[in-house]
């Protein structure tokens, strides 16, 4: 698991990913996956876990931040997640957790949220957007992104949109296909090397047709969907 993003799980059921550098340090990124789960998918490495950031007070994303940090995880969050989760370490606007530094950056959604630049001990940098109606920073030398796409108009047309049932979160109050790709044409691209579609609704989103639209937007054809257990290998050309 070197070198790579690790999905663990992504949806309104539960979202948490692993960012590993090459030496097998592991940053968590949202703590909406039980603790057994997280330990098992990582292969029970929960030592090399250097500590967890989380997004937002919603349990998809935060439930299980006691858990963890019973666990010896020191997590890391906004202020509204830390006044129901006093667990939390409130994040400064440059925090170094073990091997990585991560920057947050605020963004709308219907409660207090954050969006992550990560980098890490290989000055590799990943940029993670989720639950969000739009991002509006602009990162340089982003090598990675992880992003949501959790509905595109058509589809919610062509069917009744499901609310997000673990929060009442309405879908507009997320990334729209369209809103992910304006983000992507606009960003810097100049080092770009992969991109996840995040956070994506099971009903009001039409996949094949966002992966194509994303991969055109990039300019790279390392993009995918998130899916449980996926692992995005992150290349570099000092490793």
């Amino acid at each position: 698991m070197k070198n790579s993003i690790q999905v663990i799980h992504t949806g309104s059921k539960g979202n948490c990913c692993v960012i590993w550098d090459s030496q097998e340090n592991g940053l968590l990124i949202d703590l909406g996956v039980s603790f057994p789960k997280v330990n098992k998918s990582i292969e029970y490495k929960i030592s090399h876990i250097c500590g967890a950031v989380v997004s937002h007070v919603h349990k998809d994303h935060a439930e299980y931040i006691p858990v963890f940090a019973s666990n010896s995880v020191e997590v890391y969050s906004n202020a509204n997640v830390r006044e129901k989760y006093p667990e939390c370490r409130l994040l400064g606007r440059k925090n170094t957790i073990g091997a990585f530094t991560v920057f947050p950056m605020s963004v709308p959604h219907d409660v207090p949220c954050e969006a992550f630049l990560v980098k890490t001990s290989d000055d590799v940098r990943i940029l993670y957007i989720t639950d969000t109606s739009g991002m509006k920073w602009l990162c340089k030398r982003v090598n990675y992104l992880i992003i949501e796409c959790n509905y595109d108009a058509d589809t919610i047309i062509d069917r009744k949109y499901n609310e997000n049932y673990m929060t009442g979160s309405k879908y507009f109050n997320h990334s729209s296909l369209e809103t992910c790709l304006d983000y992507i044409e606009n960003m810097d691209k100049s080092e770009l090397k992969g991109v996840i579609l995040w956070h994506s609704s099971s009903t009001n989103l039409n996949k094949a047709r966002a992966k194509e639209a994303a991969m055109r937007a990039a300019g790279i054809d390392n993009v995918v969907l998130a899916k449980s257990n996926l692992i995005m290998d992150m290349i570099d050309d000092n490793f």
